[in-house]
């Protein structure tokens, strides 16, 4: 489960996109919401969300100022920009705070729950344990669900997995 931070002064979005997280079943949890900037950046500083979703429009500080802001202290943080606003200028400024995406309102239900399923499964991948085994023909990189059992045997061990059996020779020192 990963936890997202959700800054609008819209009550309505937040209703949303909780909805939205319950209805598919993503591994999200809202830890904290907020009604502007100020807040929005004292619950990331409490929680370290994976995710933050933030108005550009809001009290105190708006959206974009509060995602420069967080990527200067959580650079792998996923930020998207809500807004209303089409116009380039805000699109441009979103690049520049390096937000991962930017979601126009109203929020297209498919588009949301597709860029959000990315992030997800990429950063999955990156939380993924895994080992690298040398086999005949080079690497092989071997993630943490597919290893059914490592089994040390005197100066090697195998490496049983759902695809085959991994021999690795070791050298033991004394």
């Amino acid at each position: 489960m990963y936890n997202l931070v959700i800054a609008d002064d819209e009550q309505l979005v937040f209703q949303y996109i909780k909805a939205v997280i319950e209805k598919n079943h993503l591994p999200l949890h809202v830890c904290g919401t907020a009604s502007n900037g100020k807040e929005a950046l004292r619950l990331v500083q409490i929680y370290h969300p994976e995710f933050v979703m933030l108005d550009i429009n809001m009290p105190e500080i708006n959206g974009l100022d509060v995602a420069e802001k967080i990527r200067e202290s959580n650079p792998d943080t996923f930020i998207y920009i809500l807004t209303a606003y089409k116009e380039f200028e805000y699109a441009h400024r979103a690049m520049h705070a390096r937000v991962t995406d930017y979601l126009v309102k109203p929020i297209e239900y498919y588009e949301f729950v597709l860029k959000i399923s990315k992030a997800i499964e990429k950063l999955h991948k990156t939380n993924t344990p895994s080992i690298t085994v040398k086999t005949r023909n080079g690497y092989k990189k071997l993630d943490a669900s597919e290893i059914m059992y490592i089994e040390v045997i005197s100066h090697h061990c195998e490496i049983h997995t759902t695809s085959g059996i991994y021999r690795q020779y070791m050298t033991i020192r004394s």
